[in-house]
């Protein structure tokens, strides 16, 4: 649904074992950006819905500030407490920052259909109009054209004596902006196809290496 790639994470935390709040940092660590963790995570808080809270949940909203993550979650209750007959929100989706105007949480109706006591839950994608992944485009130097961008980013004495400084300054930066566009190629918009956000450059000598082998 997105032209670059995100990295889903699926995460289940037990009532009964006692998470490392290192454990959780060092997760978040190795995984590629942007990414998505979804999971059950067993904690209870009011800011996704409980009316209650338990030490796991306190643990999980520091976790939460402390890695600037956005919580998709609305409020809608997750799972059912047969014995209780209450509803309890243990489900989490988070995200990083730049994926959260894409999706909205979504909890499904049927129980049933899950064959189990939690409710399916869904992210619905959000269309946000044409800038959808693209990065910025940047000056490919080693194709330029120097001679043809020295003569046309000539800067003179009659451009730089006026009495306006902030006249001066973009008149000068404009003239520069100008000769790079007609003498600088630029790169593309959108990412490369299959984009592989591990790759580096030991990835490529190594590659190279066994071609050549």
């Amino acid at each position: 649904m997105l032209s670059n790639l995100v990295t889903v994470c699926t995460l289940y935390l037990s009532p009964s074992v006692n998470v490392n709040d290192r454990d959780l940092d060092r997760l978040v660590d190795e995984l590629p950006t942007p990414f998505i963790i979804i999971g059950d995570f067993n904690g209870h808080r009011p800011l996704w819905g409980n009316k209650d809270t338990n030490p796991r949940g306190r643990q999980i909203e520091e976790f939460i500030n402390t890695h600037s993550l956005c919580l998709l979650n609305n409020g809608e209750g997750t799972y059912f407490h047969q014995r209780s007959r209450t509803f309890h929100s243990l489900d989490l989706e988070l995200c990083t920052p730049s994926l959260a105007p894409y999706f909205k949480f979504r909890v499904g109706v049927n129980l049933r259909d899950s064959d189990s006591d939690h409710f399916p839950i869904f992210l619905d994608r959000v269309n946000v109009g044409s800038n959808d992944a693209q990065r910025p485009s940047r000056y490919l130097f080693h194709r330029a054209h120097w001679t043809n961008f020295t003569l046309r980013a000539l800067i003179t004495r009659d451009m730089v004596e006026g009495e306006n400084l902030n006249e001066v300054v973009n008149l000068v930066t404009k003239t520069i902006i100008s000769a790079a566009d007609a003498n600088i190629p630029k790169s593309g918009l959108s990412f490369p196809k299959n984009r592989k956000p591990w790759w580096n450059k030991h990835c490529t000598d190594t590659n190279r290496n066994q071609r050549k082998a």
